[in-house]
């Protein structure tokens, strides 16, 4: 979406992105308007910045802060092994 400028904020942009991934553009206005996980988006928005997490994509391992942004491959391939292994930071 950012490398077509496309607005995500525009609920009809959502409904095209959503139907190209196989979803049910209609259902996904219903939960716009119903507001069905308003809660869930607040609250895990909260978390994040608990966690300064301030970018997309964010990834969040035990005992170890944030890795946010784009980090590369071998990176975060190595953070993962590490923890996956038990390694103490």
């Amino acid at each position: 979406f950012f490398g077509r400028c496309e607005d995500i904020g525009d609920p009809g942009v959502l409904a095209g992105l959503a139907a190209r991934c196989g979803l049910d553009p209609d259902a996904l206005h219903a939960v716009l308007r119903d507001g069905r996980y308003r809660e869930r988006v607040v609250a895990e928005s909260q978390e994040a910045r608990r966690l300064s997490i301030t970018a997309i994509p964010a990834v969040v391992l035990p005992g170890r802060p944030p890795i946010v942004g784009a980090v590369p491959y071998a990176e975060l391939h190595r953070t993962v092994t590490s923890v996956l292994q038990g390694e103490a930071r």
